[in-house]
């Protein structure tokens, strides 16, 4: 860690530090690269000595602030091809062709936009039949601020730290466990109360690669949580509606809220399912 530019950095140590590691085979040369990370902007003899020396070919430099709107980017993306192509920012490559940068802008735009897409589509009920539009419309909730107050909540059921993956992916800090949190707001029409979720196959994936995993579904609000492990969620798929875009194919997790029941709404000939035991209490 440096904070001036009046002492140069060596290049060649760095660099030895790299040899060293996979002299010792614990990085492959063909997987490994070197990025440095700087806190200024002054940084013009740094990327000359990078630009100049044998070594262009295995170093970048980034930011800290870059660092950490890339980091934000991550955060708010939920598939996974979308967070390998940031992950590939990072690493060393000739960008003479921008089409690899261009897929990641357009890729990144394209699947925030599809969650809000799967939010605003017109919902079809169990039988498959059009309900119209919503006849009271709620404010929508700031995703981020509620996906927030959902895990607060979660983290005093599990009893651990959840670390953010991507935006409705967690996993604990302490063990082996694993999470997908969802939210919607809030329909009502006749008194029912709807709320809609998209559920992928990399969340499935994800989730199945842990033994102590959840599903967690925020309905309209923070205060209507529900909480189903995965392994007793996972046979309920089979009944769900689908979708398939050009990104692949998800499941609809269609929410119904009757008074204070809630139930899993499927497709015609599969029966609802009660969910009201999985609350999170509010004590």
């Amino acid at each position: 860690m440096k904070t001036t530019d009046t002492y140069r950095i060596d290049l060649n140590t760095i660099a030895s530090y790299r040899r060293g590691l996979i002299k010792a085979g614990t990085i492959s040369e063909e997987q490994s690269s070197i990025l440095i990370v700087v806190g200024r902007d002054d940084t013009g003899d740094l990327e000359a000595q990078i630009r100049g020396s044998r070594h262009a070919w295995d170093v970048r430099l980034i930011s800290t602030e870059a660092l950490v709107r890339l980091l934000a980017v991550k955060e708010e993306v939920e598939d996974p091809r979308i967070q390998s192509r940031i992950h590939a920012v990072l690493r060393p490559r000739e960008f003479t062709r921008l089409d690899e940068i261009v897929e990641l802008l357009f890729s990144t735009a394209e699947d925030i936009k599809q969650e809000q897409a799967v939010a605003d589509e017109v919902e079809t009920d169990s039988d498959g039949q059009e309900q119209g539009v919503d006849t009271e419309r709620k404010p929508k909730f700031v995703p981020v601020a509620f996906h927030d107050a959902c895990i607060r909540r979660i983290e005093k059921v599990l009893g651990t730290t959840l670390l953010k993956r991507s935006r409705a992916t967690f996993a604990a800090a302490d063990r082996d466990l694993r999470l997908i949190c969802a939210i919607s707001r809030e329909h009502v029409r006749g008194g029912t109360h709807s709320y809609w979720f998209a559920f992928h196959p990399h969340q499935a994936e994800y989730l199945s690669e842990s033994r102590d995993s959840y599903v967690a579904f925020g309905c309209g609000s923070e205060h209507q949580l529900l909480l189903i492990r995965y392994s007793e969620f996972e046979p309920w798929l089979q009944g769900m509606n689908e979708t398939t875009t050009q990104n692949g194919t998800y499941k609809h997790v269609s929410i119904f809220r009757l008074r204070n029941q809630f139930e899993l709404a499927r497709r015609q000939g599969w029966p609802r399912i009660e969910l009201t035991s999985y609350l999170v209490k509010t004590n």
